[in-house]
């Protein structure tokens, strides 16, 4: 989010939005390819699992179109919706949370949060945040989630709490809410965050729960100047600045915490010579330790824009650091409370040294020393594209592109990695208008797959998995008017569509009617039968191959009339059955 305060959350999302698709520093995270045997293969006997098609979450295609009831006539924009965040501690329970805008009356913006739950596969109606000053304008987004167990999770964001006559926000504050059995609390302010919000604009980035009940929570006050904040047994303290941190600091930073009480910030400070620098600070049984720039080659400034820690002292972190006219994405552990940094190996490759530019942007560890990061990078001046990269038994890999990905210059990025195992990694990348997710087993990485769907499945954002091989991505359409998740799994959605050659034929000559149909999901390619029905009765199967197949009616096979079409695929794993749209078409003598 943008420090100054001025700027409307919307102007922050486009801002931010140009910034992840055009930048060095654009989004995130993955795993590299790594050699055969770097991880334990998974066991014959699992399931066969597979990436679906894109699904609505219950009632906010609603939310938005309320959020545009009242557009202005000139065409301007009035509203939209977005998914910032997703958390699935099991398989089949997840929350997501976001934000939504839209024109109230008299001309005014109105903005409000919103967290969703999945529980036993079916995602229930989102709740609603509301919070602040109300009235018109206001704003409240969520921006981080994270759950400790089904049912168990805190959201967090900022809101407006002050706004002038003219409309201008005068101030942004830093809220939570905690889900507790399945019940979401009331949206609170952050105790603390107002007496440090001097600078009049506040906003939590970062959450992260140990255990239920166990939070910790970053973000900033006075714009850009760093806080953080604990919660134990239920019950959040107060907030402070992160110590020896000076005014200046990271918009994003990030918080990770192995155990109730021990939780590590990372993100970035200013130095002597008001250049940005890496920081990170340690909490220790609930107390936290002093800021301090990251050793070795971070230390030539930069910042950390993502950070992972599986155990009590040993975390991996990642993101940008300087060097001379560019960006340069490096890597950086941390073993037994002790951190250490390198470039990303290989990345000399991936830019040569008249572009030179790149970023990690996220990472996920399963366990101590085994992680996957990713992020972009410049192959030319005018080019971008993306790379996974891995650590293994705590010794960083070669980063190599991301398979099936091609070089753009519309900006691209990795949006987010989940790694529930070591090798077994999901993750999601974001391409201008579109979005793909890639799949990591065994320690090596499928190709990315364009994630498949009716409509308004571009700007992934998020990616969260609960088990090897389970997991959900969340996203919003590019135009902000459609939440999405996408989940990968057994038995995984489908979409069967079918298409009648015409609408009108000749009895005696149905032969003419070729009916075509195909049957959809992200990846792999769905294979089995398909029945067509006319009025209810089947006319023709169709066995699929690469997901589509086709049929023709037989001569004087149905009477003069108007009929009903429809195609159900009957399943096979790891898909489950579908049906498609009721098409019309009729018979005339």
């Amino acid at each position: 989010m943008s420090g100054h305060v001025a700027q409307s959350p919307r102007f922050r999302r486009l801002a931010a939005a140009a910034t992840l698709l055009a930048g060095a520093a654009v989004l995130l995270a993955a795993t590299v390819a790594e050699g055969p045997g770097a991880h334990a293969a998974a066991k014959a006997s699992a399931p066969p699992l597979a990436w679906g098609v894109v699904q609505r979450i219950p009632g906010l295609d609603a939310i938005a179109a309320r959020g545009n009831l009242n557009c202005p006539a000139d065409g301007n924009y009035c509203g939209g919706i977005e998914l910032r965040a997703l958390s699935c501690p099991a398989p089949g329970d997840c929350t997501a949370g976001g934000e939504f805008t839209g024109q109230g009356l008299n001309d005014g913006t109105v903005g409000e949060g919103w967290v969703a739950t999945e529980s036993g596969g079916t995602w229930t109606a989102p709740k609603i945040v509301e919070l602040g000053q109300g009235g018109f304008p206001s704003y409240v987004g969520v921006s981080a989630i994270s759950c400790a167990s089904p049912g168990n999770c805190a959201a967090v964001g900022y809101d407006s709490e002050e706004v002038e006559v003219n409309g201008y926000v005068d101030t942004y504050g830093a809220f939570y809410l905690n889900e507790v059995n399945g019940r979401w609390s009331a949206p609170r302010q952050i105790p603390g965050t107002d007496a440090l919000n001097q600078g009049n604009y506040a906003n939590a980035t970062s959450v992260s729960c140990s255990a239920a009940g166990d939070c910790a929570v970053t973000g900033n006050v006075n714009g850009s100047q760093e806080f953080v904040d604990t919660e134990t047994k239920g019950v959040w303290g107060t907030a402070v600045l992160v110590p020896g941190s000076k005014y200046e600091g990271s918009t994003s930073p990030v918080i990770s915490c192995p155990k109730p009480g021990d939780c590590v910030f990372a993100g970035s400070d200013v130095s002597a010579a008001n250049t940005s620098v890496t920081a990170v600070a340690t909490e220790t049984d609930g107390v936290w330790g002093d800021v301090a720039t990251l050793p070795g080659y971070a230390a030539a400034g930069g910042a950390v824009t993502s950070l992972s820690c599986p155990a009590v002292g040993d975390c991996s972190a990642g993101g940008w650091t300087n060097s001379g006219k560019h960006t340069v994405p490096f890597v950086a552990s941390e073993s037994g409370g002790t951190w250490t940094s390198s470039v990303v190996g290989g990345f000399a490759k991936l830019s040569p040294a008249s572009v030179d530019t790149g970023s990690v942007t996220a990472i996920s560890c399963a366990t101590p020393g085994n992680c996957s990061a990713g992020g972009s990078y410049r192959p030319s001046a005018p080019e971008q594209n993306v790379f996974f990269v891995s650590e293994v038994g705590g010794k960083w890999q070669t980063a190599q592109p991301v398979a099936g990905m091609a070089k753009t210059e519309r900006g691209i990025g990795v949006a987010s990695i989940s790694c529930p195992a070591a090798g077994d990694c999901g993750a999601g990348i974001s391409r201008a208008a579109i979005s793909y997710v890639a799949q990591q087993s065994g320690g090596t990485w499928a190709t990315a797959r364009q994630v498949a769907g009716s409509t308004g499945s571009g700007g992934l954002r998020a990616v969260s998995c609960s088990a090897p091989g389970v997991c959900v991505a969340g996203g919003n359409d590019h135009g902000g008017t459609e939440v999405w998740v996408l989940s990968r799994g057994t038995p995984a959605s489908t979409l069967t569509t079918a298409s009648p050659s015409a609408a009108k034929v000749t009895y005696g000559k149905e032969t003419a009617e070729k009916i075509s149909v195909a049957v959809t999901a992200t990846t792999p390619t769905p294979a089995g039968k398909v029945t067509v029905t006319v009025n209810g009765k089947a006319v023709c199967t169709i066995t699929l191959k690469v997901g589509a197949g086709s049929c023709k009616l037989s001569a004087k096979q149905l009477k003069n009339g108007t009929y009903k079409l429809v195609a159900r695929y009957h399943g096979a794993a790891p898909y489950a059955a579908s049906s498609s749209a009721v098409k019309t078409f009729k018979v005339t003598g």
